[in-house]
């Protein structure tokens, strides 16, 4: 009751028209008496779906309008959003664990492979580089990060690194899902001396066998123009 007690006051303090997780109407079914696991795994991807779609319409536009400008706002609202994730992700925890704790033995244990947005994805990594400077080094080379791609397993990796794997499976965990670009941590990339001579390097490395066959009158003439 303390956990919904808090999402409810998180709710009237932000003001933010995000949808209350029904922690309590998932507990009445916990209680419920016979195997109510079909109802209740049904229940999950109904209901949980309808927040965790809002939730991702919701960042995904602030996202894209970080794109043009940021504010002091769009980093409030980051915040604010992060933290709802956050709140969304352990309340998923907590009442699964009370339904194997109570049905688990007796019906099976329901696994947490829901695959929502706010609790581990491309969105949620996003919205951290709004929220604050990023310090972070990438997971294999250990080198400050630059233009960096991520997985939705949460393992970050700059782009010469990404650019020398032959496989896609994340390096760390060995995740099956697509790389994507993380753009929006390109600007608040804290070292930012060192992530663009990074940048530099490996842009110069990549096109310097293409330079090399281009012929030195036909480079001077291009540069003169």
């Amino acid at each position: 009751m303390k956990f919904y007690k808090k999402m409810c006051e998180e709710c009237i303090v932000n003001n933010n028209k995000l949808p209350i997780y029904p922690y309590k109407n998932m507990k009445k079914i916990i209680k419920k008496e016979g195997d109510v696991k079909v109802y209740f795994i049904g229940f999950i991807k109904k209901e949980i779906r309808k927040i965790d779609k809002i939730w991702k319409i919701k960042s995904l536009c602030l996202i894209w309008r970080s794109r043009v400008y940021k504010s002091e706002y769009m980093k409030e609202t980051a915040e604010c959003l992060l933290s709802w994730a956050n709140m969304y992700k352990e309340a998923t925890r907590k009442i699964l664990k009370k339904y194997n704790k109570h049905k688990g033995k007796y019906y099976g244990v329901i696994e947490n492979k829901f695959n929502f947005d706010f609790q581990s994805s491309y969105t949620v990594i996003e919205l951290q580089g709004l929220v604050e400077n990023i310090e972070i080094c990438c997971c294999v080379c250990l080198n400050t990060m630059f233009m960096p791609h991520g997985k939705s397993c949460g393992h970050v990796i700059c782009q010469d690194c990404y650019s020398r794997m032959s496989k896609q499976k994340c390096p760390i965990c060995r995740s099956d899902d697509k790389w994507f670009k993380i753009k929006s941590w390109n600007r608040c990339l804290r070292d930012k001396k060192e992530s663009e001579e990074r940048v530099d390097d490996f842009l110069c490395k990549k096109y310097a066998t293409k330079l090399m066959r281009i012929p030195t009158i036909q480079l001077a003439s291009e540069f003169s123009r």
